[in-house]
Parts: structure tokens; sequence; C-alpha cells
């Protein structure tokens, strides 16, 4: 079960069957609609029915359908408190999310990688154009974000700290450098192989900045070579957290990590469909690693508690 890793997993797949030779062009796609999840019930209830009586329907939402481990944001707080990030610095870098989204959608960022759903209205009705993600509210504040209460039993995340329930979907098309070439297509970029970390079930704001040192270890690189990491605000304490693992306890080099993080904003404004959003973290980095110049980029999450992968992009 990856749960959000759902999406770098079928980038990973995409990589191994080109790498094998069994494809020659894959396209690694992603979708999650939480409002559809469904209410379980527990018990025998297919094999010996139950008794006269009410039934209790299970949110699968809480706990990320894991009971009996935890809850996940109470566990993104409790590990966070342990890096020295509270409640304040979390409503912060939550504002920052929308107000960095904000900005890029302003310069047209985001037109490049949304397809525009028309929906039709009915005879004589102009269709509504769904062009944007719904969720961004660039005008949140800091005082605003302070006021909200806990959620889930958590020391520190509110519904303004983490995203809301979102659907979405999202495809890259990959293949061989010789493919393209046959095809006269010109590639964006370059992805390597995809590693992954499993880390004890309550450690899920630590994988994504683990994966990302292993990530750089495994191509010979240095964290200080990546130009942007897209590091999924499945709550801002995990983004916080994963950001402080790679400073090494400077904090002039968690502060530079912070920098080239989300640049565009994160999940906290853009939306988090769980099992899109890391292929979506990757096509969002790669049009800004061109424009910065940059060479390298890597895109994390943490997903299915306290697994995350690592997609490594090179850009020419």
């Amino acid at each position: 079960d990856r749960a959000c890793c759902s999406g770098t997993t079928a980038i990973a797949h995409a990589y191994n069957y080109l790498v094998a030779g069994d494809i020659e062009v894959g396209i690694a796609c992603a979708s999650d609609n939480q409002c559809n999840w469904p209410l379980l019930l527990d018990g025998k209830i297919r094999w010996n029915g139950s008794r006269l009586g009410d039934l209790v329907l299970r949110d699968f939402l809480v706990g990320a359908g894991y009971p009996g481990f935890g809850v996940v944001s109470q566990d993104s707080a409790n590990v966070a408190k342990e890096y020295g990030i509270d409640r304040e610095m979390q409503d912060r870098w939550a504002v920052l999310s929308h107000e960095k989204w904000g900005k890029a959608f302003e310069r047209g960022f985001f037109k490049g990688e949304i397809f525009p759903l028309e929906i039709p209205q009915g005879k004589g009705k102009d269709p509504i154009i769904f062009d944007k993600d719904q969720l961004p509210r660039p005008g949140t504040t800091y005082e605003q974000l302070a006021k909200l209460p806990t959620v889930n039993g958590s020391i520190t995340v509110t519904a303004g700290n983490c995203p809301s329930l979102n659907a979405g979907a999202t495809g890259l098309i990959m293949t061989t450098r010789a493919k393209a070439e046959a095809l006269g297509l010109e590639p964006v970029a370059k992805v390597y192989k995809v590693p992954s970390v499993a880390e004890f079930y309550s450690n899920i704001a630590t994988a994504p900045g683990n994966v990302i040192k292993k990530t750089c270890e495994m191509h010979g690189l240095k964290t200080t070579d990546i130009g942007l990491l897209e590091i999924n605000e499945a709550f801002a304490a995990v983004t916080l957290t994963s950001t402080k693992i790679l400073s090494d306890g400077d904090d002039g080099k968690w502060q530079h990590f912070k920098d080239i993080t989300n640049v565009n904003g994160g999940s906290i404004a853009i939306g988090h469909p769980l099992g899109a959003t890391g292929i979506r973290l990757t096509m969002t980095m790669i049009p800004e690693l061109k424009a910065r110049g940059e060479k390298y980029g890597i895109a994390t999450l943490c997903g299915g508690l306290a697994q995350a992968d690592g997609v490594l992009i090179e850009v020419e």
C-alpha cells in the first residue's frame, strides 16, 4: 500500500520497464478523489450477518486507513516538535504556501500543466470552464490561521496548515531518448531511478528528508547540488521537518533548503489528492528548473505512514 506514494510509484515502474526494454513509451498517471472515499463497516457482516441494531461506519480518512497505528496528523506534529518546529512555524509556512501560489498564478505559471475542462450547462447556457485549482486562498493571513483549533488530537496540525480533501489527476509521458528522437519529440527532462525509504510508522515527517539524502547518495550528488525541491505539504510539519533534516543542524542551510522548496506553493495551497500528488510535484518542478537555469531537482512525499520516494529530475 503506497498511499500518497502511488504517483511516484507509477514513475518508478515506467522507468524500470523502459530500462528493462519491456516498453518504449509509457504514461505514468495517477488520480484520487477523496470526496468519494467510502465509509467502512467493520466486523464479519459479510459472512455472519449482524445482530439487530444500528451499524457504525468508520471513516477511512481518520488515521489514513491504518487503525491501531496512530493518526498521521498526530505523528507529524509530535516528530516536528522533536525537531523544534512549533505551531507558529507551521502556520507561517502555510501562509507562505498560499502567497507563493498566488504569485505563480498571476504570472501564468500553472497554465502549462492544467488541461481546462469544459462543463456543459444545458441548451442556451454557456459552459463552465474549469481551469484552475479551487483550494488556494492567497489572501490567507497568519492571524486567521492562528485562531484555528487543532484537529484529530494533534498538538499543532489544524485545517489551515494542512491540505483539505481534494480530487485530481495527473500524467507524464515517459520514453527513452532514442525513442523520443525517432518520434520527433523534444524531451523536457531526464528522470533517474527512484529510490524509496520506509521508517518506523510514526516517523512520517522525517521520511521525505531522508529519501532526499538517499537519492543524492545513490546518484553521486550532494544535497547542495539540488537546485529545487518539491516536498509535499501533507502537513506543514512534514515539509519543515524534512528540510531541517537536510540542514544537519545548520540554521543557514535550513533556510537555504526552505528557500528552494515548493517555490510556487505546495499542497497546502494547491491541494493534495493523495494518489495523484507525486506526479504533480514532479511535473511542477520541471519548468521552474528550466526558468532558473538549475540542473537538478528532487520531488518527494511521504505516504503509507512512513514511506517516501525520491524522484530526481535533470534538465538541460
